[in-house]
């Protein structure tokens, strides 16, 4: 093989040395960033769930307060009435008065037992809620 023949072959091989470190970097590249997409693929994913969590247990806080409230709304509906009851003895009305304010009273009632049908409502769609976020948190 004459010298021009090696340095010719020499060459080729360098720049076939070249092409494979130039293809090592760039697959090393392409790892690091699919690497790096995969860590915030996990962190977008962890601030979901912690999400989730928050929006599931809030539901469930709401959900408890409105059925408190229902609860506590019953039973200041059965006091006023036990009020009135009492309220009658002392007050010394008539027939026709006391029905005034019993009907007037129960209209209020009435009115009152709608919103708590509808809290009712409102408490099963928090629940619901609820119970479909648990579903989406691991564990």
């Amino acid at each position: 093989m004459d010298e021009a023949s090696i340095v010719l072959n020499f060459m080729c091989q360098l720049v076939a040395w070249e092409s494979d470190q130039d293809i090592a970097a760039k697959g090393a590249e392409s790892r690091l960033q699919s690497l790096e997409a995969l860590e915030l693929n996990r962190r977008h994913q962890a601030g979901i769930l912690a999400t989730l969590d928050h929006v599931r247990a809030a539901a469930e806080m709401l959900r408890q307060s409105n059925q408190e409230s229902r609860m506590t709304s019953a039973e200041l509906a059965l006091s006023l009435d036990q009020m009135l009851v009492n309220a009658f003895v002392h007050m010394g009305l008539s027939e026709h008065q006391e029905r005034q304010v019993t009907d007037l009273v129960t209209g209020f009632m009435q009115q009152q037992r709608t919103l708590l049908d509808r809290s009712e409502e409102t408490d099963r769609v928090l629940r619901d809620l609820s119970e479909r976020l648990g579903q989406l948190a691991p564990g």
